[in-house]
């Protein structure tokens, strides 16, 4: 996908060195509309191997970042990211999940990271993920405050690291799922 419209793939040239075709897409031919779409690499299976798609200009300013993406339990998922903190939507609620840098990590270089470690934040309800439908996702950010709502519920209310990029991203186990996202739309100053 290259820097297609403002988006670029954070460890897409480093997965295999293959230099193979991009696993990050942009759609125009699906039925209700244009899709980022991600595409699962089977043969990393069981490695959890990361993928990120961030956008270039990073929310600095209070403001918030909307999007809808497709959600099937094991085949379609996508979680949202700022800097290298992604945000694990799970059923029983959201994981947050240091996203690794690869090769320029301190010690052995691995494609696949520990998600067990990744801590997470009970939610009594669960989540209100809607299996085989269309999820609509709000990140927003208020003074030094990040804000989640999934469906028009509030999972997660935190504050940000001062170190926090800001820059927002779509983030995926490419060995587990693929990912459809449609109807981004970024607001604030």
């Amino acid at each position: 996908m290259g820097c297609r419209g403002g988006w670029y793939p954070y460890h897409e040239d480093n997965v295999d060195g293959s230099g193979r075709a991009a696993h990050w897409l942009l759609s125009n031919e699906a039925a209700d509309g244009a899709q980022i779409v991600g595409l699962k690499r089977s043969q990393f299976a069981g490695l959890s191997v990361e993928s990120l798609l961030c956008y270039f200009r990073p929310l600095i300013e209070d403001g918030s970042i909307d999007y809808e993406f497709f959600y099937r339990p094991g085949e379609f998922h996508t979680h949202p990211a700022l800097g290298h903190l992604a945000f694990l939507l799970e059923p029983d609620g959201v994981r947050q999940h240091r996203i690794s840098d690869r090769e320029y990590e301190v010690g052995e270089p691995s494609l696949g990271v520990e998600v067990s470690k990744a801590e997470l934040i009970k939610s009594d309800r669960g989540l209100p993920l809607r299996p085989n439908e269309w999820n609509t996702v709000r990140l927003s950010i208020v003074g030094e405050t990040l804000s989640l709502i999934l469906n028009g519920e509030r999972v997660l209310n935190r504050k940000l690291d001062k170190a926090n990029s800001r820059r927002f991203g779509l983030f995926y186990f490419c060995d587990q799922s693929e990912v459809r996202v449609r109807n981004v739309v970024m607001r604030g100053d």
